[in-house]
C-alpha cells in the first residue's frame, strides 16, 4: 500500500511525543519520587532542548487523547498511571514513560502513536477495559435515548425569526453526515414536531449545535444543554435506519479504512493509537492498520451502526 510519506511523518511525530513523555515523566517525579503536577512552562523549556523554537502543547494534547496525561487547571499537566488495555491478542501499553525506557522491560512495538505488547510479564501492571479507556458509554441506542430524554427536560420555547438554522435531516436522502444538513425551511421530510439536531453560526466563527423541535419547517423549541453533536448524528441515523458506510481494502500486511464522516472523539482515540492517517480532512478520512487490528476497529464501527460499503 502507498503512504510511506505518512508513515515517515508518524515516525517523526513519535520522536516529538516521546520527548513530551520524557519531559512530563522526569519533571513530575523530581520531588522524592512522588508525582507532582508540571506546568506547561517547564514542559516547554525541556521540550525546546530537543526541538528549538517549538512548544509541546500539541504533543501534550495528543498524550491527553491517548489518556497518558491529564490537563489540570492553570496550565498544569499530570501523568496517568501505567496500565494495559487488551486488544485481541495484543495490549496497549499506556504510560508517560518514553518508549526508549519501556523497551528496557518490555518487547514494545509501535504503529500508530501508542505502544503495543504481544507478550511479556503483565502481572505488574493493572488492566483497563477498552470501553473504559475509550470513554464509550454503553450501546449507541441507549445512550441516544438517555440524551434525548435529558434534552426534553431542557426544552424552552423559542423563535427562529432572523436566525439561519440548519437541521440534520436524516429522514431525507444522503450517504454521509455532510449530505443531511439542510436549511430548516427546506427540510420537508422531517416529521412534524420532531426533535432534531440543529446548528447555527455563533460568535467568533463558531458553530452552535443543539437539539430543537421543528413544526411547519420552523424551530419552536430548543434544549438549553450541551451535547456531543457528532455522536448525536450517529444516534439520529440509527433512529432513521440510515447507516453511514466505510470502505476496506486489504493486502497481506495492512488494512486501509476509508470513511466520509467524522467519528466521535472516543472512537478517534483508537484510530490515533493504532492507525496511521493517510488522509484526514473535513470531508473524508483514510487510515491504515496492521491486519491484526481490524477486528477491534470493526467492532468499534459496528458500535456506531456503520456498515461496510463497496
Amino acid at each position: 500500500m502507498s503512504g510511506m510519506s505518512e508513515i515517515q511523518k508518524i515516525a517523526e511525530l513519535r520522536d516529538q511525543i516521546n520527548v513530551a513523555r520524557a519531559a512530563l515523566c522526569c519533571l513530575a517525579r523530581e520531588a522524592d519520587d512522588v508525582s507532582t503536577p508540571v506546568h506547561a512552562t517547564s514542559l516547554n523549556a525541556f521540550y525546546k532542548r530537543y526541538f528549538p523554537g517549538q512548544v509541546c502543547i500539541e504533543m501534550m494534547v495528543l498524550l491527553q487523547s491517548l489518556r497518558e496525561a491529564v490537563s489540570l487547571p492553570n496550565g498544569f499537566w499530570y501523568p496517568t498511571p501505567p496500565r494495559l488495555v487488551k486488544l485481541q491478542d495484543r495490549y496497549l501499553l499506556l504510560s508517560s514513560q518514553p518508549t526508549q525506557h519501556l523497551e528496557k522491560f518490555f518487547d514494545v512495538s509501535e504503529f500508530g502513536l501508542a505502544r503495543l505488547l504481544e507478550r511479556g510479564d503483565f502481572e505488574k501492571l493493572p488492566e483497563q477495559s477498552l470501553g473504559d479507556w475509550l470513554g464509550v458509554q454503553g450501546e449507541l441506542e441507549q445512550w441516544f435515548e438517555a440524551e434525548i430524554n435529558a434534552c426534553i427536560q431542557c426544552l424552552c420555547d423559542t423563535r427562529d425569526d432572523g436566525r439561519s438554522v440548519e437541521v440534520f435531516d436524516c429522514w431525507g436522502g444522503g450517504k454521509s453526515h455532510w449530505d443531511f444538513w439542510r436549511d430548516i425551511k427546506e427540510s420537508v421530510r422531517i416529521p412534524d414536531r420532531a426533535l432534531c439536531l440543529c446548528r447555527e453560526k455563533a460568535s467568533f466563527g463558531q458553530t452552535r449545535y443543539f437539539v430543537g423541535r421543528i413544526a411547519n419547517n420552523k424551530l419552536i423549541q430548543e434544549a438549553v444543554r450541551r451535547i456531543d453533536d457528532i455522536r448525536m448524528r450517529y444516534g439520529f441515523m440509527a433512529l432513521t435506519r440510515k447507516a453511514p458506510s466505510y470502505r476496506l481494502d486489504y493486502d497481506d500486511v495492512f488494512v486501509r479504512l476509508n470513511f466520509r464522516q467524522w467519528l466521535p472523539k472516543e472512537e478517534m482515540r483508537l484510530l490515533q493509537a493504532i492507525g496511521i492517517p493517510l488522509n484526514a480532512n473535513s470531508r473524508s478520512s483514510e487510515y491504515i492498520f496492521q491486519k491484526w487490528a481490524f477486528p477491534v476497529v470493526e467492532d468499534l464501527l459496528n458500535g456506531l451502526r456503520m456498515k461496510r460499503g463497496d
